[in-house]
């Protein structure tokens, strides 16, 4: 039989075993686009001819609130992917990113990219930011802009939360590649770990 000194610590830990599960899941919370976690590269990602491309945590190619000044993306060549129109590859999201470089547990994991008949990109006011930008068949609407709400989706781009098999479009000369967010100047990649990876599929 407990003593009566016994029972408040054993009430306590009681309480601390019952606690222990939401303690250990809080970090889930932030993962609002609700797809996708942080995988080791697969075996199509090690293979001699992959193509890793970085995925910049402050760059995007969508438009962006006045308040958030966002890098432009660099958009990589096709022929540098060693691919061209009618091809298949594979499309593999690596890692991930931070979306409040103050909070370490705000992490993010989805990619957005767009082909284009051209490198151009325009200022990140703009809407259409890619005037070239060739739809590849699988539309992602992206979320309005953190402050304002300013509509940022386009009809071309397409995600990559986790692998994924496409056709390159006809036309298509350049790829620009983006994080999935809402505002984009306080993001945080430390370990540069957040990419896409691109398999040619015979």
């Amino acid at each position: 039989m407990l003593s009566a000194p016994s029972m408040p610590r054993l009430y306590a830990l009681l309480i601390l075993a019952l606690a222990l599960p939401f303690t250990l899941t809080a970090c889930d919370n932030n993962l609002d686009d609700g797809v996708g976690l942080d995988t080791t590269p697969a075996v199509g990602c090690e293979s001699a001819d992959a193509v890793v491309l970085p995925a910049g945590p402050t760059t995007t190619f969508l438009r962006t609130a006045p308040n958030d000044e966002a890098d432009p993306v660099r958009p990589v060549r096709l022929v540098d992917l060693g691919l061209q129109p009618g091809d298949r590859f594979r499309a593999e999201r690596l890692g991930e990113f931070q979306f409040r470089n103050i909070d370490p547990d705000s992490v993010r994991y989805g990619l957005l990219a767009v082909f284009s008949s051209d490198a151009t990109l325009l200022d990140r006011i703009e809407r259409e930011r890619v005037p070239g930008a060739i739809s590849a068949g699988r539309d992602y609407v992206s979320p309005p802009t953190h402050s304002r709400s300013l509509p940022t989706d386009i009809p071309e781009d397409f995600a990559v939360f986790d692998v994924d098999t496409l056709t390159v479009p006809e036309g298509s000369v350049y790829l620009f590649v983006s994080p999935v967010d809402d505002f984009y100047a306080d993001n945080l990649d430390q370990d540069g770990d957040h990419r896409l990876c691109i398999t040619h599929v015979e």
